[in-house]
C-alpha cells in the first residue's frame, strides 16, 4: 500500500494550517457553487425567500441541485479504515524502528510520541472526543498501547484526474490494545497537526532506502486489511450514494494491487504461483510465467463478499468488469481499456435495478448520460464532452414532469433555464395562507403557487474574473416572475 501522507503534510506546511482549517481544505471544496453570487438553499428555505421577495442580482435562493452532475469527479471520494497487523510476517520488519544512540521504538510507541509532542489525541471509533494530553498519557499506560501490535489507519481515497488513478491521503492513525476483541480504535493521533519538518526529523536507521519518517510513510511498506469502506460522510454526498460510483472500479483495482503485493510478500505461502494460479481470502486469479496478471480476477471485501471481477492483459486491466454490492447484487458494469474506463458504464441500485448509463472515453466522461429512479423512470438526461457538461440538461420528477431544464457550457450553467420547484405540503400551506404574498415586489403572478409549484425562468451569463470559482463568474438574473 502506498501512503500519500507526504502530500497532505506539504499542504499543511505551505499554508501553516491549523487542524480546523486543514479539515476545511480536506472537505469537499469542489461542489460547483459557481461563485459567491450562487449559493445553495434547500426546499424548506424556499418559503421564506418567496415570502420576502427574490433579489434580482443575488441568487442565494437558487435551489441546490443535490445531484452528481454538479459534483466534479475528483471530489467523489471514499473514506476507509484499515488495520496494520505487525504480527503478520510481511509487516514485522516495520514494527521496531531503530534510531541513533541505541534508541528503539515500536510503531505504536512512535505514534504516542508524535501525539504527545506534535499532534492531538482523539478517542472513539469516530474520533468524536478530544483527549487532553495528560489523560492520553494515562490511557496509553492503562491500556498498554505502547505494546500494541496493531494500528488503524483512516484515509480519504479519491480519483485523481491528473494521474488517472486512485490516490489516498492519510488523515489519522489509531492505536488498539492487544486485548481488544473488536477492531475499534482507542486512541487516534491526528496528522493534521503535524508539520512536514517535524516528521522529517524522525530518522530510523534500520530500514533500507528510508532516511526519515516521511519517506517511510510515502513508500509501499505495510500490507493491511480493510475492515470498513464508506462513502464520504458529508451529508450532501450521503444522498448521492446510489449514483456516486465513479471511483468504485478504480478503488477495487487499487485494492487488488494491494492484495497481490501482500500475496507476493507472504513467506508463509508455500508453492507460490502453483500452475500460475493465485488464491487467497481476498483475491483469485491467474498470472503469466513472468508473474503478470492475466485473464479473469476476483477481489473480495473484508466481509468475504465478492466485490469485483476484472480482466487483465499483461498486468493491466483491459476488458469487461463487474462490481457488486455487499448483498451480492451487481453494482456497476463496463469495460476497461489500458487501465481506464472506456465505453458504456452502467450502475445499479441495491435491488439490482439499473439507475445510470454513462459514456467514457479513456477515463473521461464523454457522451450521453442518463440517470434513473429505482422505478426505471428517467431522473436526469445530460451530455458530457471531455469530462465537462455540455449542452442540454433535463431533470424530471418521478411522474415524468420536468423539474429543471437548461444548458451547460464547459461545465457551467449557461443561457436560459426553467425551474419548476414543487413545495412540500407545510411550505405550500403556509404560502397559500399568507395574505398578499403574490403582491410582493411584483415577482409573483396572481395565485402563482396555488398548485404548490414555484415556476420561474433564469438567464445565466458568464464573465472571466480571478475571484470567481475556477476564474469564471456565472451571473444569474430572473427573466420571469414566479408563475
Amino acid at each position: 500500500m502506498k501512503f500519500f501522507l507526504v502530500q497532505s503534510i506539504f499542504i499543511i506546511s505551505l499554508f501553516s494550517a491549523s487542524a480546523q482549517n486543514f479539515r476545511s481544505y480536506m472537505t469537499d471544496n469542489n461542489w460547483v457553487f459557481y461563485n459567491k453570487n450562487i449559493q445553495s438553499f434547500n426546499n424548506q428555505q424556499l418559503g421564506a425567500s418567496l415570502k420576502y421577495g427574490l433579489h434580482t442580482d443575488y441568487i442565494d435562493n437558487l435551489i441546490a441541485e443535490d445531484h452528481p452532475i454538479y459534483h466534479s469527479r475528483e471530489a467523489l471520494y471514499k473514506e476507509t479504515y484499515s488495520i496494520v497487523d505487525f504480527d503478520e510476517p510481511y509487516n514485522v520488519t516495520y514494527y521496531k524502528l531503530e534510531f541513533s544512540k541505541n534508541q528503539v521504538l515500536s510503531f505504536p510507541e512512535l505514534l504516542c510520541y508524535m501525539g504527545k509532542n506534535y499532534s492531538a489525541f482523539f478517542r472513539g471509533p469516530n474520533r468524536e472526543t478530544l483527549v487532553v494530553k495528560e489523560h492520553a498519557r494515562h490511557l496509553i499506560d492503562s491500556l498498554q498501547l505502547n505494546k500494541s501490535t496493531k494500528i488503524v489507519l483512516r484515509e480519504f481515497w479519491y480519483y485523481n484526474e491528473e494521474i488517472q488513478s486512485m490516490d489516498a491521503r492519510l488523515i489519522e492513525a489509531g492505536i488498539i490494545p492487544n486485548g481488544s476483541k473488536e477492531n475499534t480504535p482507542v486512541l487516534w493521533v491526528d496528522f493534521a497537526y503535524i508539520k512536514h519538518e517535524d516528521l522529517s526529523r524522525i530518522e530510523p536507521i534500520n530500514l533500507e532506502g528510508v532516511s526519515n519518517l516521511v519517506e517511510l510513510l510515502d513508500k509501499p511498506t505495510y500490507t493491511r486489511s480493510f475492515y470498513s469502506v464508506n462513502f464520504s460522510r458529508f451529508e450532501m454526498q450521503k444522498d448521492l450514494l446510489e449514483y456516486s460510483t465513479h471511483i468504485d472500479a478504480n478503488f477495487w483495482l487499487t485494492e487488488l494491487d494491494n492484495q497481490i503485493r501482500a500475496y507476493k510478500m507472504d513467506s508463509t505461502i508455500k508453492n507460490k504461483w502453483k500452475k500460475n494460479k493465485v488464491k487467497s481470502l481476498k483475491l483469485k486469479g491467474s498470472v503469466t510465467e513472468e508473474h503478470k496478471r492475466t485473464g479473469s480476477w476476483e477481489i473480495y471485501g473484508w466481509d468475504k463478499t465478492l466485490r469485483g471481477q476484472f480482466e487483465f492483459k499483461q498486468g493491466v486491466a483491459t476488458g469487461r468488469y463487474k462490481l457488486f454490492h455487499s448483498n451480492g447484487r451487481i453494482k456497476e458494469s463496463g469495460q476497461f481499456q489500458s487501465g481506464l474506463k472506456n465505453g458504456e458504464i452502467k450502475t445499479y441500485n441495491l435491488n439490482g435495478k439499473e439507475i445510470s448509463s454513462q459514456q467514457y472515453q479513456m477515463g473521461k466522461l464523454d457522451g450521453s448520460t442518463i440517470f434513473k429512479y429505482g422505478s426505471g423512470k428517467t431522473h436526469t438526461v445530460c451530455f458530457y464532452q471531455n469530462d465537462s457538461l455540455q449542452g442540454e440538461y433535463q431533470r424530471f420528477y418521478e411522474d415524468g414532469k420536468i423539474k429543471v431544464k437548461g444548458g451547460f457550457k464547459d461545465g457551467y450553467a449557461f443561457g436560459e433555464w426553467t425551474f419548476n420547484i414543487r413545495l412540500n405540503e407545510v411550505c405550500c400551506t403556509f404560502l397559500i395562507d399568507e395574505k398578499g404574498y403574490s403582491l410582493l415586489d411584483g415577482y409573483f403572478e396572481e395565485n402563482a403557487m396555488d398548485d404548490c409549484t414555484a415556476s420561474f425562468d433564469m438567464l445565466f451569463e458568464h464573465k472571466i474574473n480571478k475571484d470567481c470559482y475556477r476564474g469564471v463568474c456565472v451571473i444569474p438574473r430572473f427573466t420571469s416572475p414566479i408563475r
